[in-house]
């Protein structure tokens, strides 16, 4: 529990406890998926961990070790299977930081994504109005953004502004607001058009929740 914790799985696995063992699950919508279950017990008599892979009601891996290779192992199981990896370690994931782009930066692609794109003005702006009532009035304040984006859905996830003295003015979405960046069809490769600089998720999280700890609708 310890490592799933300090590795920061706890955000994306949902771990719990029965009388005998510890379960671990990819949850489905937030919730404990009992079809996908991995299961970590110690056997007293024979002094050693097993760990069981559950698919669906049967079994699809199995295997034994001493307690101090517990960590090892299970990071062994994550490698094998692709799924859990990525569920554990959000490698589907990519966070980006970028200074309010110019509306003259285009996207060279056609099509409805287009309309999102303003051809003239100081940036780029949503045309859909009053989408986010909380945070519209704040988005020309905005120096920077951090955004969250997902390559498995191709879209964008979470995001934050930043003013010029380096304070959170708005996240989305949340509550009643849909988002600016995330309302939209961008994807990533529109994002190289920004310069953006990566950014670790460890940077991006530590900021929404202080915001969103905080915040409160007005």
């Amino acid at each position: 529990m310890e490592h799933i914790a300090q590795m920061g799985y706890s955000k994306n696995l949902v771990p719990y406890v029965s009388i005998v063992a510890l379960l671990i699950s990819i949850p489905d919508q937030g919730l404990v998926n009992y079809d996908r279950t991995f299961k970590v017990c110690f056997d007293d008599n024979e002094q050693h961990v097993v760990m069981k892979f559950w698919f669906a009601g049967s079994l699809k891996w199995e295997t034994t070790c001493q307690a101090s290779e517990t960590i090892d192992t299970f990071e062994h199981f994550l490698n094998e299977h692709p799924d859990w990896s990525d569920a554990a370690r959000r490698t589907h994931l990519t966070w980006l930081r970028f200074n309010e782009p110019l509306a003259n930066v285009k996207p060279t692609r056609t099509g409805v994504a287009d309309l999102f794109w303003k051809e003239i003005g100081s940036a780029l702006t949503l045309i859909i109005p009053q989408a986010n009532p909380d945070f519209d009035r704040l988005i020309d304040r905005v120096a920077y953004w951090m955004i969250e984006y997902d390559r498995i859905q191709d879209e964008t996830v979470r995001e934050l502004g930043f003013d010029q003295h380096d304070n959170v003015i708005l996240a989305m979405p949340l509550d009643r607001n849909y988002g600016y960046w995330t309302d939209n069809h961008l994807k990533l490769s529109d994002y190289d058009r920004f310069n953006p600089i990566p950014i670790t998720e460890k940077e991006f999280d530590t900021a929404w929740l202080k915001f969103t700890s905080e915040w409160k609708r007005r």
